[in-house]
This record gives C-alpha cells, sequence and structure tokens, in this order.
C-alpha cells in the first residue's frame, strides 16, 4: 500500500549533523522558523480572502496598534505554537514528547511573540488590513487553514530545498563521483494500516575503479539502512535497503541516509527519505492547561475523524492514562467533542489522554492530548 510520489534524479551535495531527534526538533532554530512560515503562509491565504465587512479605519499608529491587539485576541500565539510545536514533535517518541511540551510550558516567553507580531503589524500593514486579517482568521475557514499551515509547511520545505539544491549543483563542474543514482530522495506515501515501510536506493559504479563502501548511517533509530554488498567493481549495479520502522509514528518525517565509501571524488553521498503516514483523525488541541488555584472549568477538545475509500476509522476509547482529570465525550454530527476537567488545581500536575482508533474494524491506533496544572509562576 505504498505510494511513491516523486524521485529526485540528480546527485546531490548536502552536509548534515545527524542529531538526536530531541536535539534537532528542540533547537530555537526551528522553533522560529516554523512560527515565522506559519505566519507568512496564513498571511498568503487571508489577506486576498473576502473578510467581514468593517467601518473604515484611518491608518494612525494608534489605530494600528489597536488592530494588532484585536488580531490577537483572535489569533492567539499560543495557538499557532501549539499547533507548530505539535508538528515538529511527531518524530519524537513518547517521552521526548512529553520532555519537549514541559521545556516549552515553562521557558516559553509568548510576551516576545506578541511584542514581535504587534510591531510587524504595525510597520507593514494598515489597520484595515490588519482588521481584515483578524476577521478572517476569525472564522470557521480561517481556523481551519490555521491548523493546516503548520502541517503544510513542513511537507513543502525539504521537497523545495532539495530541489533547490539539486539546480544549484548543475551550475557546479562534475566532480567525477563514481556512484550514479536512480534517485537519492524518495517521497512515500504508506498506507494507513502498514507496519514498516522499506524503500531502495538503486545506483551503478560509472568509474573505471572499485569503489568500497565504508559506513551506512541514518538520522533517526527508527530508520535502519543496508547496502547489498561491500566492494562495487566498475560497471557494478547496487542497492541499499532501508526500512523505517513506524511503530505509533503518524505525520510527516524526513529523514537522511549517510553513505560512506573511499570515492575520492565524493566521500560521501546523502540520500533521503520523505514518508507520509496518514492520520486516522484530527486533534485540536493537543494541549490544554490551567495555572494553580485557577478555576477548573472545562477545556474543550475536538475530535475529527478521517475516512475514505481506502479505510474506515472509528473511535473506539477515550481516557486518561494518569489521575487528576475527568473528560467527557460528546459525539456531534461530524465531530467529537472531549470536555476536560482537573480535579483541582492546587497543584501542579499533568496527565495524558489517550485517544484510540479502530482503523478498518481490525487494526487500532493510539495518539495522544495532554493536560497539565502548571505552576503560576510559569511564562506559558
Amino acid at each position: 500500500m505504498l505510494k511513491k510520489i516523486y524521485q529526485y534524479k540528480q546527485r546531490e551535495r548536502r552536509p548534515i549533523v545527524c542529531l538526536p531527534v530531541y536535539a534537532r526538533f528542540c533547537s530555537v532554530k526551528n522553533i522560529f522558523l516554523f512560527v515565522l512560515i506559519t505566519i507568512g503562509s496564513v498571511l498568503l491565504v487571508s489577506c486576498g480572502s473576502n473578510t467581514e465587512k468593517r467601518k473604515h479605519a484611518v491608518d494612525t499608529r494608534k489605530n494600528r496598534l489597536e488592530a494588532a491587539n484585536y488580531y490577537l485576541s483572535v489569533a492567539p500565539s499560543r495557538d499557532m505554537l501549539t499547533e507548530t510545536l505539535r508538528e515538529m514533535s511527531k518524530q519524537m517518541t513518547k517521552e521526548e514528547r512529553e520532555a519537549f511540551v514541559k521545556i516549552i510550558e515553562e521557558n516559553i516567553r509568548l510576551n516576545i511573540f506578541d511584542e514581535t507580531i504587534i510591531l510587524a503589524l504595525d510597520k507593514h500593514f494598515t489597520a484595515d488590513e490588519i482588521y481584515a486579517w483578524a476577521d478572517f482568521y476569525n472564522t470557521e475557514k480561517g481556523h481551519a487553514i490555521m491548523k493546516k499551515i503548520p502541517a503544510y509547511s513542513s511537507e513543502i520545505l525539504p521537497p523545495i530545498q532539495d530541489e533547490m539544491k539539486r539546480v544549484l549543483a548543475l551550475c557546479q563542474l562534475n566532480t567525477g563521483a563514481a556512484l550514479r543514482w536512480e534517485a537519492t530522495a524518495l517521497g512515500i506515501k504508506a498506507g494507513i494500516d502498514d507496519d514498516d515501510t522499506t524503500v531502495s536506493y538503486n545506483f551503478k559504479n560509472i568509474s573505471s575503479n572499485p569503489v568500497k563502501v565504508i559506513s551506512v548511517q541514518t538520522s533517526a533509530k527508527y530508520l535502519t539502512a543496508q547496502v547489498h554488498g561491500l566492494i562495487f567493481k566498475p560497471n557494478d549495479s547496487g542497492t541499499i535497503s532501508a526500512t523505517f520502522r513506524r511503530g505509533d509514528r503518524l505525520g510527516h518525517y524526513n529523514e537522511n541516509i549517510i553513505l560512506k565509501t573511499n570515492d575520492p571524488a565524493e566521500p560521501e553521498t546523502h540520500l533521503w527519505l520523505h514518508l507520509e503516514i496518514p492520520e486516522p483523525l484530527d486533534i485540536y488541541p493537543r494541549f490544554v492547561y490551567w495555572k494553580t488555584d485557577d478555576p477548573p472549568a472545562e477545556r474543550i477538545i475536538k475530535i475529527a475523524l478521517h475516512n475514505d475509500e481506502n479505510f474506515k476509522a472509528e473511535l473506539s476509547d477515550v481516557k486518561f492514562d494518569g489521575d487528576g482529570f475527568t473528560s467527557e465525550l460528546i459525539k456531534t454530527d461530524e465531530t467529537y467533542i472531549i470536555k476536560v476537567r482537573p480535579i483541582n488545581t492546587k497543584h501542579p500536575s499533568s496527565a495524558r489522554l489517550v485517544i484510540t482508533t479502530t482503523i478498518n474494524s481490525n487494526t487500532q491506533k493510539q495518539q495522544y492530548a495532554f493536560a497539565r496544572v502548571i505552576s503560576k509562576k510559569s511564562k506559558f
């Protein structure tokens, strides 16, 4: 049930540092890159929209700042950050996700986001334009688009970057590399009930000298790779097989395989796997919280099932795996609503909401949302 989406047929020369998953995705650079992409993408979709009609506002700095604050009231930076971090944390293990959320909520200074957004809006837009943007965000379509932007951005960026590197490589002199590859990057869409995903990268030694394989490494512990052979004589062909261990992973993954050889012209070759694993449902938001001594008011988590001709998803179970919180599941016409409350907010606490779906009546998948009571001193 694998669908090959695209192939890149040129060699790429891309340096990469293979850090652990947690370190790669918790970097400040990556966090702000995703946030900036999110802001820019929403601008593109919203400015051309038919927004709610609003009385003309004189374009003064006072009115722009008032409009910017109105924008933040309907488009909180916390919501944008939550969706962005959710997309980034998909490639982490359960333990890494929980640690990631904890670090963010205890250390992020959302006032920096708000101040930056306000100043940028004031600098680049008129008061009317800011109001129009906010009005669009405040619609049902606006909310739906904002929720999808992080996943959209994470999917389009790697192929764009790879294609730019391919084109730039054409501008360089021929390096005389020994191995010619059928494809150095593969885009795969996995089936909803697949266990593992295995792909092959085929090559041929077009040089007049034998090529010896020194090592094969991958960028993630759930991705394994092996080369079928050690020494490849002139005109010999070979294959590297890579297997993605799926487990409970969902969403978009962009991973790297590094082949090291004794080829002096190109001692390292970087192979790329862009994998999309369908999600049986949308959960929004993934994270709800209260501060200590806050009223234990209910928070709403919405669930929308994905069903198409290839699979049918049914909600099987929703429950917390820890004490301290209660949940109530309510079914509407097209979605489910989960009402979440803390039993009390006297002390910090946390729990994971386990949401189990049954796929095609025989396969169960679990996804998670998180609830926390955090200290009043937290900056989140």
